[in-house]
């Protein structure tokens, strides 16, 4: 493959996801990619940069996703990073575009560092080896100084552009971008794309794409939720199925075509090894986390109590419907009274069997205690495994020769209706 090589462990161009929330898509992505640790290794310093250019709320589109980037940063320092930095130079006010985009919250509770790159002092001025256009800019000092440098764009139609993406998702490192908007945009673009410190890894927002009025967007009329992701250490490779993913051909938008012909990356999707994920089912709504939550605290609790209670307080109409249905008591008073009340076993079986992981969850003490101590730990089940997948014989719109999916909510994965 032309352009940026792939990682050792990448055993794919491109990794698309589609249908579900962004934290659980790039844990499915990543884990294709063979994992963060494929990318970051213990003790580096890690810079993402997101596109925070804008002063608005996540559900408007106009930037990345902070659920999206909260979940790279974590990533990152369960691989051992030993910092996790995050920056942009925004277009509006670089304090409200932070707090504002709920940017600044997110990086916060995942253990990120979040920094301003708002001052001309904090950029340097490097040269752009065969630049046609660019051949210097002043770039942020943590893309100079950052061990590792992932990309996380947010895929949106831009005025001048015509979409925002990987490649442009750099105009956000640079100070002097007013010279790229006078002096041919999009060759400028392709330009800095020779530069040698290049992204790691490249990793697309495509959750709500704003498909006009970009880059900042009028309202929510401009968005069509994808739900979509896609991941490649190859930026023109991404940049080009987000073009797919909009209803464009990647030859159609100029710096993508510029950046290919110059032998930067590829936009030919029919070459690449693409792994295609189809989340099929959505995420267990908080409100029912919440109702899991207090019941199993609740189970605990009681278990707790008849535990301590040498004195019989709660005596045998408390004790023994309690026993009922727990596994091995209820065994054991079966074989020995063979009685119909002691039939809980079969009961905690065949609930089990119907809903999974129902005994444990929500009726053993020593599973909800076990479960406690996970979360804890940070060792709790990850979004990815709450949701079916479905990885072969799926079709996503980003694929389509025609023009974008609006609906997606067909069985198999098809889009219902292009427009």
């Amino acid at each position: 493959m032309p352009g940026k090589p792939l990682h050792a462990g990448a055993t794919y161009d491109l990794v698309a996801i589609m249908g579900g929330e962004p934290g659980a898509m790039f844990d499915m992505g990543i884990q294709a990619l063979g994992g963060m640790g494929t990318f970051v290794a213990k003790g580096q310093k890690v810079l993402v940069k997101p596109n925070i250019g804008w002063d608005v709320v996540p559900e408007k589109g106009a930037n990345t996703h902070p659920a999206l980037v909260k979940r790279i940063i974590e990533h990152c320092l369960r691989a051992g990073a030993k910092d996790v930095y995050v920056f942009d130079n925004t277009c509006d006010n670089w304090i409200k575009c932070y707090k504002n985009s709920g940017m600044e919250q997110a990086v916060k509770d995942a253990g990120g560092k979040m920094v301003p790159g708002n001052s001309e002092s904090y950029y340097q001025e490097v040269t752009i080896p065969n630049g046609k256009k660019l051949t210097k800019a002043k770039v942020h000092e943590l893309v100079l100084s950052s061990d590792v440098f992932i990309n996380v764009p947010v895929l949106k139609n831009h005025s001048s552009a015509r979409m925002t993406g990987a490649l442009k998702n750099m105009m956000g490192v640079i100070w002097d971008r007013g010279y790229w908007h006078k002096n041919d945009l999009n060759q400028c673009i392709a330009d800095y794309a020779l530069y040698p410190k290049k992204p790691v890894l490249n990793v697309m927002d495509a959750y709500n794409v704003m498909m006009r009025n970009g880059p900042r967007g009028v309202s929510k009329e401009d968005l069509s939720n994808m739900k979509s992701l896609m991941i490649s250490t190859d930026w023109v490779a991404v940049d080009a199925a987000g073009a797919k993913l909009m209803g464009k051909e990647p030859a159609s938008i100029e710096h993508i075509a510029l950046s290919a012909g110059m032998g930067i990356g590829t936009m030919d999707l029919s070459a690449m090894n693409i792994h295609r994920i189809k989340c099929r089912c959505q995420m267990k709504s908080s409100a029912l986390k919440h109702i899991r939550t207090v019941f199993s605290a609740l189970v605990l609790l009681l278990f707790t109590f008849l535990f301590i209670d040498f004195r019989g307080i709660s005596g045998e109409k408390v004790f023994g419907p309690v026993q009922y249905l727990q596994f091995a008591p209820s065994l054991l008073k079966f074989f020995i009274a063979g009685v119909a009340t002691a039939t809980g076993f079969i009961v905690v079986i065949v609930l089990t069997l119907l809903t999974g992981r129902t005994y444990c969850s929500f009726l053993c003490p020593l599973g909800i205690f076990q479960d406690g101590i996970s979360r804890i730990g940070g060792t709790g089940q990850s979004d990815a495994s709450k949701y079916q997948i479905q990885e072969t014989l799926y079709n996503p719109p980003l694929f389509y020769p025609g023009s974008y999916c609006r609906n997606t909510s067909s069985r198999r994965g098809l889009c219902t209706d292009h427009t």
